[in-house]
């Protein structure tokens, strides 16, 4: 998935924190506090799990595509259902089911990394951007 600069930035720009009292599926433990990002396309978001002052795992989707992953170990890419589903079901953001893919799709995730650098204002999301870009920096060291 290759996206233009100009499209990543308004992307980045147009993510706005959420409440979470909105969400179905509440954070994993008492301690864990999530957070959740929408941008200004369907399906486009951000969600954040943090303990303390650490992620402990991020999800971005967007288009079709998702990239998750927690700090230390390998990201996870795939595919939301929501293309696949009939209109009058895909408006309802509790319809988006992930299938995981069988590679990382390392294209978007490089677009992810690169839609966040221009999200500088918000903490959260830069920290996302530092891992999305500790991944790349090892991928392409490893490749």
């Amino acid at each position: 998935m290759k996206i233009q600069k100009f499209e990543l930035e308004a992307l980045g720009n147009s993510l706005r924190l959420i409440s979470t009292n909105l969400m179905k599926a509440p954070a994993t433990s008492p301690q864990t506090k999530r957070l959740w990002y929408q941008g200004q396309e369907a399906y486009f978001d951000i969600t954040v799990d943090i303990q303390g002052e650490e992620i402990i795992w991020f999800q971005i989707t967007l288009r079709g595509k998702v990239v998750s992953g927690k700090p230390a170990h390998t990201l996870i890419t795939g595919e939301t259902e929501e293309l696949d589903v009939p209109a009058e079901v895909s408006y309802y953001a509790a319809s988006k089911t992930l299938r995981d893919g069988a590679a990382i799709n390392w294209d978007f995730v490089q677009c992810m990394a690169e839609m966040l650098a221009y999200r500088q204002d918000e903490p959260i999301l830069t920290r996302v951007h530092d891992l999305l870009t500790q991944s790349l920096n090892q991928h392409f060291q490893i490749a």
